[in-house]
């Protein structure tokens, strides 16, 4: 019972923290998120927005900075469960 609470409690901080987190990303910085959490490389992303991958880089260390995340598995976790990216759109 006591780690049911824990959990809930847990989970309760997190969703908490990813929506003042999620806040503090800009427009540019949420599409380039969901863009990289479905698998589009940095070129890839450059050539959508042309933008230069060096613009894209940037943005891509301001939001791993932002929401406290290493790598692109990380970041794409918190997309999904921030919100901004849908499970469904994920094939197995």
């Amino acid at each position: 019972m006591n780690s049911l609470a824990s959990n809930v409690l847990r989970n309760s901080v997190y969703k908490q923290k990813t929506e003042t987190e999620r806040a503090l990303l800009t427009a540019s910085e949420k599409e380039i998120l969901k863009a990289i959490a479905s698998g589009k490389t940095t070129k890839e992303i450059a050539e959508i927005r042309h933008s230069s991958m060096h613009t894209i880089i940037s943005h891509r260390k301001n939001i791993f900075r932002k929401i406290e995340v290493n790598n692109v598995h990380e970041a794409t976790k918190y997309a999904v469960k921030a919100g901004l990216v849908d499970l469904s759109d994920y094939y197995i």
